[in-house]
């Protein structure tokens, strides 16, 4: 069976939270329906009630059928799901909430109940908790506000790098060695810190959306650096509306989520480049001519999706591709990473000049057909 996706987990703590809401008001009769503030609602308007009440019916199914895959049990079919009126799955999960978290669990212990039953998920925890109730308890809090619990917003999805940084710097608890591998990371792109490296866009990846972000407590701040002449500002939750804003706008690369690279992030993704030689080739990819650059945009996603679905294409021409990546990055990082291949740089060179032309001509085509 495989495994539950970050997707349906999604809708599985919306329903897990929501549920916890209802009340059942015919368990005594032995149905397990459960009645929620929504459905209760729409039962007060003309012809919507029933409608609503079996949206609300179809929606908590729909959850069960993930709870079911979530513990590990065969999903039922549809017909089977809705007219049995079988929660016992959810109900299962619920239980193991309460258990762990008491009956007035939150969201937030939802999410830590999926980190830790669902680690490959690589989930992050929804806030930075600076003390928590026990260190309170025993007094190792300190300070003027030692007596109460301070969150902030944590700002990834990814659960590896949430262990390491936060929205301006290092978590507390991170390795020497993973500080410095971080650093040399960010630092082969330009950047000096962390926050630079999010604005940058260099974590565009492992932040989280402006959605996500809404799951945040209200109680919460997801400020942390305060300016009373510019006021307040976060450098993460401000790259996420710039983020949201350039997808709307159609200006933010979707396809790859990588900037400049298509092809070298197909075979990255495949395990054939090391992370020194993809990241060489990103920067070297963000220093070339524009016109190189639009005509290696036209065939290269073309190429980079074959190397994922066509299996005749990726054995011929991954070989050549992945020279091609560590030439790159010889050129770009001075011989310090790939490997230099005179046939291979002459390819090159030949295929950026190529690329120039098949560039120049569809910017002119764009611009003659809109004049």
């Amino acid at each position: 069976m495989a495994p539950i996706t970050r997707n349906e987990f999604g809708v599985l703590k919306e329903g897990l939270l929501s549920q916890k809401k209802g009340v059942q008001p015919l368990s005594r009769f032995g149905v397990d329906f459960k009645l929620t503030p929504q459905s209760a609602l729409f039962g007060t308007l003309p012809f919507v009630g029933t409608f609503g009440q079996i949206g609300d019916i179809i929606n908590q199914q729909q959850v069960n059928q993930i709870a079911r895959k979530a513990l590990g049990q065969e999903p039922r079919s549809t017909l089977d799901a809705f007219t049995t009126g079988d929660f016992s799955a959810t109900r299962q999960l619920q239980q193991q909430l309460v258990d762990n978290y008491g009956p007035n669990y939150t969201r937030a212990d939802v999410q830590e109940f999926g980190m830790k039953n669902f680690p490959e998920l690589d989930l992050a925890p929804l806030m930075n908790l600076e003390f928590t109730k026990s260190e309170i308890a025993e007094g190792d809090a300190g300070g003027p506000r030692g007596d109460e619990q301070r969150f902030s917003t944590q700002p990834f999805r990814s659960g590896r790098t949430a262990q390491n940084l936060t929205s301006t710097g290092f978590q507390s608890g991170i390795s020497a060695e993973d500080k410095a591998q971080i650093e040399e990371d960010i630092g082969m792109y330009g950047f000096s810190n962390i926050q630079d490296a999010i604005k940058g866009g260099f974590y565009d990846d492992e932040i989280k959306s402006v959605d996500e972000f809404a799951e945040d407590d209200i109680k919460q701040t997801n400020i942390t650096n305060y300016d009373p002449t510019k006021g307040t500002y976060d450098p993460a939750f401000s790259r996420a509306v710039t983020i949201q804003q350039q997808k709307q706008q159609g200006t933010y690369d979707t396809d790859t989520g990588d900037g400049p690279t298509f092809i070298c992030t197909a075979l990255y993704k495949k395990g054939l480049l090391p992370r020194k030689i993809y990241l060489c080739d990103v920067i070297y990819g963000r220093k070339i001519n524009f016109y190189t650059y639009k005509g290696y945009e036209i065939w290269g996603k073309w190429f980079a999706k074959k190397i994922e679905t066509n299996k005749t294409i990726y054995n011929a021409f991954y070989p050549i591709f992945v020279k091609w990546s560590n030439q790159m990055a010889y050129e770009i990082s001075g011989g310090k990473y790939g490997k230099n291949n005179i046939f291979i740089k002459l390819c090159k060179t030949i295929g950026e000049k190529i690329s120039y032309s098949i560039g120049w001509i569809s910017e002119r085509r764009t611009k003659w057909q809109n004049t």
